[in-house]
Protein backbone atom coordinates (compact mmCIF):
# COMPACT_ATOMS: atom_id res chain seq x y z
CA UNK A 1 0.00 0.00 0.00
CA UNK A 2 1.28 3.45 -0.93
CA UNK A 3 1.78 6.14 1.69
CA UNK A 4 0.45 9.66 1.19
CA UNK A 5 4.05 10.90 1.03
CA UNK A 6 4.78 8.50 -1.84
CA UNK A 7 2.02 10.15 -3.87
CA UNK A 8 4.05 13.37 -3.99
CA UNK A 9 6.41 11.78 -6.53
CA UNK A 10 4.24 9.05 -8.06
CA UNK A 11 4.77 9.11 -11.83
CA UNK A 12 3.24 5.76 -12.83
CA UNK A 13 -0.37 4.79 -12.21
CA UNK A 14 -0.24 2.14 -9.45
CA UNK A 15 -2.14 -1.11 -9.12
CA UNK A 16 -5.61 -0.53 -7.67
CA UNK A 17 -4.68 -2.71 -4.69
CA UNK A 18 -1.89 -0.29 -3.74
CA UNK A 19 -4.26 2.62 -3.10
CA UNK A 20 -7.55 3.29 -1.33
CA UNK A 21 -10.16 6.00 -0.90
CA UNK A 22 -8.90 6.50 2.64
CA UNK A 23 -5.36 7.10 1.33
CA UNK A 24 -6.63 9.58 -1.25
CA UNK A 25 -8.61 11.43 1.41
CA UNK A 26 -5.58 11.73 3.70
CA UNK A 27 -3.37 12.82 0.80
CA UNK A 28 -5.92 15.39 -0.39
CA UNK A 29 -6.44 16.87 3.07
CA UNK A 30 -2.71 17.22 3.73
CA UNK A 31 -1.16 18.04 0.36
CA UNK A 32 -3.81 19.15 -2.13
CA UNK A 33 -6.69 21.09 -0.57
CA UNK A 34 -4.63 23.23 1.86
CA UNK A 35 -2.28 24.40 -0.89
CA UNK A 36 -2.32 26.64 -3.96
CA UNK A 37 -0.52 25.71 -7.18
CA UNK A 38 0.65 28.95 -8.80
CA UNK A 39 1.91 29.05 -12.41
CA UNK A 40 3.79 31.83 -14.16
CA UNK A 41 3.81 31.55 -17.94
CA UNK A 42 6.30 32.89 -20.46
CA UNK A 43 3.63 35.06 -22.11
CA UNK A 44 3.07 36.98 -18.86
CA UNK A 45 -0.10 35.16 -17.78
CA UNK A 46 -0.42 33.43 -14.42
CA UNK A 47 -3.02 31.22 -12.75
CA UNK A 48 -3.68 29.71 -9.33
CA UNK A 49 -5.10 26.19 -9.11
CA UNK A 50 -6.91 25.07 -5.95
CA UNK A 51 -8.28 21.62 -5.12
CA UNK A 52 -11.67 21.06 -3.49
CA UNK A 53 -13.40 18.04 -1.98
CA UNK A 54 -16.16 18.15 -4.58
CA UNK A 55 -13.61 18.53 -7.38
CA UNK A 56 -11.72 15.46 -6.19
CA UNK A 57 -15.04 13.59 -6.05
CA UNK A 58 -15.47 14.33 -9.77
CA UNK A 59 -11.82 13.55 -10.61
CA UNK A 60 -12.30 10.07 -9.14
CA UNK A 61 -15.54 9.68 -11.10
CA UNK A 62 -17.56 8.79 -8.02
CA UNK A 63 -20.67 10.35 -9.57
CA UNK A 64 -20.52 7.73 -12.33
CA UNK A 65 -20.06 4.82 -9.90
CA UNK A 66 -22.55 5.66 -7.14
CA UNK A 67 -24.66 8.82 -7.38
CA UNK A 68 -25.96 8.28 -3.87
CA UNK A 69 -22.56 9.43 -2.60
CA UNK A 70 -22.86 13.22 -2.58
CA UNK A 71 -19.96 15.43 -3.57
CA UNK A 72 -20.28 17.57 -0.42
CA UNK A 73 -20.18 14.50 1.86
CA UNK A 74 -17.56 12.47 0.02
CA UNK A 75 -14.89 12.57 2.72
CA UNK A 76 -17.39 11.96 5.53
CA UNK A 77 -18.64 8.87 3.65
CA UNK A 78 -15.05 7.59 3.49
CA UNK A 79 -14.78 8.15 7.26
CA UNK A 80 -17.91 6.02 7.64
CA UNK A 81 -16.34 3.19 5.64
CA UNK A 82 -16.85 3.95 1.95
CA UNK A 83 -14.18 2.02 0.03
CA UNK A 84 -13.48 0.27 -3.24
CA UNK A 85 -14.90 -2.88 -1.64
CA UNK A 86 -18.18 -1.02 -1.16
CA UNK A 87 -18.43 -0.72 -4.94
CA UNK A 88 -17.30 -4.30 -5.54
CA UNK A 89 -20.12 -5.74 -3.41
CA UNK A 90 -22.77 -4.47 -5.81
CA UNK A 91 -22.73 -5.98 -9.31
CA UNK A 92 -23.73 -2.84 -11.21
CA UNK A 93 -21.53 -0.55 -9.14
CA UNK A 94 -18.64 -2.95 -9.63
CA UNK A 95 -19.09 -2.82 -13.38
CA UNK A 96 -18.99 0.98 -13.29
CA UNK A 97 -16.03 0.90 -10.89
CA UNK A 98 -14.03 -1.31 -13.27
CA UNK A 99 -14.78 1.11 -16.10
CA UNK A 100 -13.34 4.02 -14.08
CA UNK A 101 -10.42 2.11 -12.54
CA UNK A 102 -7.72 3.62 -14.76
CA UNK A 103 -8.91 7.12 -14.00
CA UNK A 104 -8.93 6.35 -10.27
CA UNK A 105 -5.39 4.95 -10.24
CA UNK A 106 -4.10 7.91 -12.26
CA UNK A 107 -5.20 10.26 -9.49
CA UNK A 108 -2.16 8.97 -7.58
CA UNK A 109 0.01 10.89 -10.06
CA UNK A 110 -1.82 14.22 -9.89
CA UNK A 111 0.73 16.07 -7.70
CA UNK A 112 3.61 14.95 -9.93
CA UNK A 113 1.68 15.92 -13.06
CA UNK A 114 0.87 19.41 -11.78
CA UNK A 115 4.58 20.04 -11.17
CA UNK A 116 5.91 18.40 -14.33
CA UNK A 117 3.12 18.30 -16.89
CA UNK A 118 2.49 20.40 -19.99
CA UNK A 119 -0.32 22.96 -19.79
CA UNK A 120 -2.73 23.75 -22.60
CA UNK A 121 -5.29 26.54 -22.76
CA UNK A 122 -8.64 25.80 -24.39
CA UNK A 123 -9.92 29.06 -25.94
CA UNK A 124 -13.37 27.65 -26.74
CA UNK A 125 -13.52 25.67 -23.46
CA UNK A 126 -14.64 22.48 -25.24
CA UNK A 127 -12.37 19.46 -24.79
CA UNK A 128 -11.92 17.88 -28.21
CA UNK A 129 -13.02 14.28 -28.73
CA UNK A 130 -15.54 14.52 -25.88
CA UNK A 131 -19.29 15.03 -26.11
CA UNK A 132 -19.73 17.77 -23.55
CA UNK A 133 -16.66 18.23 -21.32
CA UNK A 134 -15.82 21.92 -20.91
CA UNK A 135 -12.56 23.06 -19.31
CA UNK A 136 -10.34 26.13 -19.41
CA UNK A 137 -7.00 24.32 -19.12
CA UNK A 138 -5.62 20.80 -19.39
CA UNK A 139 -2.47 19.68 -17.60
CA UNK A 140 -1.10 16.79 -19.64
CA UNK A 141 1.51 14.11 -19.01
CA UNK A 142 2.40 10.91 -20.83
CA UNK A 143 2.56 8.10 -18.25
CA UNK A 144 4.14 4.69 -18.63
CA UNK A 145 1.99 1.73 -17.61
CA UNK A 146 3.01 -1.13 -15.38
CA UNK A 147 2.42 -3.95 -17.84
CA UNK A 148 3.60 -7.54 -18.33
CA UNK A 149 3.02 -7.11 -22.07
CA UNK A 150 5.79 -4.60 -22.75
CA UNK A 151 5.92 -0.82 -22.50
CA UNK A 152 2.61 0.94 -23.04
CA UNK A 153 1.49 4.49 -22.29
CA UNK A 154 -1.59 6.49 -21.46
CA UNK A 155 -2.03 10.21 -21.41
CA UNK A 156 -3.35 11.75 -18.21
CA UNK A 157 -5.28 14.95 -18.82
CA UNK A 158 -6.21 16.90 -15.70
CA UNK A 159 -9.07 19.21 -16.62
CA UNK A 160 -9.11 22.64 -14.94
CA UNK A 161 -12.18 24.89 -14.91
CA UNK A 162 -12.73 28.36 -13.49
CA UNK A 163 -15.39 28.16 -10.78
CA UNK A 164 -16.31 31.40 -8.98
CA UNK A 165 -12.97 33.07 -9.76
CA UNK A 166 -10.94 29.99 -8.77
CA UNK A 167 -9.38 27.45 -11.13
CA UNK A 168 -10.35 23.97 -9.86
CA UNK A 169 -9.23 20.50 -11.08
CA UNK A 170 -12.47 18.75 -12.00
CA UNK A 171 -11.72 15.72 -14.14
CA UNK A 172 -9.13 13.23 -15.28
CA UNK A 173 -9.39 12.17 -18.90
CA UNK A 174 -7.41 9.09 -19.90
CA UNK A 175 -6.09 9.04 -23.46
CA UNK A 176 -5.16 5.63 -24.91
CA UNK A 177 -1.81 4.21 -25.96
CA UNK A 178 -2.93 4.49 -29.59
CA UNK A 179 -3.48 8.25 -29.32
CA UNK A 180 -1.98 9.65 -26.12
CA UNK A 181 -2.51 13.27 -27.22
CA UNK A 182 -6.12 12.94 -28.38
CA UNK A 183 -7.43 15.67 -26.03
CA UNK A 184 -4.72 18.27 -26.61
CA UNK A 185 -4.12 18.22 -30.37
CA UNK A 186 -4.02 21.79 -31.69
CA UNK A 187 -4.79 23.37 -28.29
CA UNK A 188 -2.85 26.43 -27.17
CA UNK A 189 0.39 25.51 -25.41
CA UNK A 190 1.20 27.59 -22.31
CA UNK A 191 4.95 27.61 -21.64
CA UNK A 192 5.58 27.46 -17.89
CA UNK A 193 8.36 29.58 -16.38
CA UNK A 194 7.78 28.59 -12.76
CA UNK A 195 5.48 26.63 -10.49
CA UNK A 196 5.05 27.44 -6.81
CA UNK A 197 3.18 25.31 -4.30
CA UNK A 198 2.21 27.56 -1.39
CA UNK A 199 0.03 27.24 1.67
CA UNK A 200 -2.90 29.58 2.30
CA UNK A 201 -0.59 31.99 4.13
CA UNK A 202 1.67 32.39 1.10
CA UNK A 203 4.57 30.31 2.40
CA UNK A 204 6.31 28.50 -0.46
CA UNK A 205 6.37 24.74 0.15
CA UNK A 206 7.85 23.68 -3.16
CA UNK A 207 8.92 25.46 -6.32
CA UNK A 208 10.14 24.51 -9.75
CA UNK A 209 11.66 26.76 -12.41
CA UNK A 210 12.04 26.06 -16.10
CA UNK A 211 14.47 27.46 -18.63
CA UNK A 212 11.50 28.48 -20.77
CA UNK A 213 12.07 30.02 -24.17
CA UNK A 214 9.58 31.03 -26.81
CA UNK A 215 10.40 29.53 -30.20
CA UNK A 216 9.71 31.95 -33.04
CA UNK A 217 9.53 30.65 -36.59
CA UNK A 218 11.87 32.47 -38.96
CA UNK A 219 10.29 34.90 -41.41
CA UNK A 220 10.67 33.51 -44.91
CA UNK A 221 12.74 35.55 -47.35
CA UNK A 222 10.64 36.54 -50.35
Amino acid sequence: MFTKEALLSCSTAPNINSISLELYKEFSEEYLIPNIFHYDFLDGDSIDIEFTEWGIYHMLSIQHIDRRVKKTRFFSEIEKGLSFDTFRKDRKKNQRFKKEKKRITMFACVYYVLLNGTIFYLPNKRVRNTAEVEMDYIVYQKLENISPHGITYNGINVGIRKCEEVYVPLTILVSPNSNVEEYITDEQLKIVKSVYVTNRYGTVIEEKHYNATLKISPVPVL
